[in-house]
């Protein structure tokens, strides 16, 4: 119950350059367990997992690839989750660290929207009605396109906000 393992990994690129973006939007790779009872509890996710799951360096190194010099790696619920397990995962495999800056898009959240009725991830982009059409929650790569959503709507969100309230939020964040 101490040891975590990524068993999916995902991406999506997002920001101003967008030839970058259109050159590869998204990234997705199952990663292959070790040895032993790990348990993958939805069937559906087990029978694909088995199907395509790589080596972990592999899938990793693809990561790591797709990352390229990008100046930020953005998650939800980073700092407890994400971040600590992909640093664990490439360590394993004695690469190094993914490149820029690890930014934990939950705080941004909780600043933008302080009286949610949840901010999990999809639940809030449901409430944000940001279009789920297509996405399964608790998919690597689904995740990563909710959040850019709702990372837009937080953007047009502060759009609409005056200066020195978008200043606080944005030296809090």
């Amino acid at each position: 119950f101490t040891e975590k393992r990524i068993y999916q990994v995902g991406a999506v690129r997002s920001g101003t350059d967008t030839s970058w973006i259109a050159s590869e939007p998204s990234f997705s790779a199952w990663v292959e367990l070790p040895d032993g009872d790990w348990p993958i509890h939805s069937a559906a996710v087990r029978d694909v997992h088995k199907a395509l799951a790589i080596a972990p360096a592999q899938a990793l190194a693809d990561l790591q690839a797709f990352c390229g010099d990008t100046d930020m790696i953005v998650a939800y619920n980073g700092t407890e989750a994400d971040f600590p397990m992909l640093d664990d995962a490439l360590a394993r495999e004695a690469l190094p660290r993914l490149p820029g800056e690890y930014v934990d898009a939950y705080y941004l959240a909780l600043a933008l929207w302080p009286g949610a009725d949840s901010h999990r991830l999809f639940t809030l982009a449901e409430n944000l009605t940001i279009d789920l059409a297509g996405l399964a929650w608790h998919d690597a790569t689904s995740d990563c396109v909710v959040l850019d959503r709702v990372l837009r709507a937080g953007g047009h969100t502060m759009a609409d906000w005056p200066a020195p309230v978008r200043e606080l939020v944005a030296s809090t964040c």
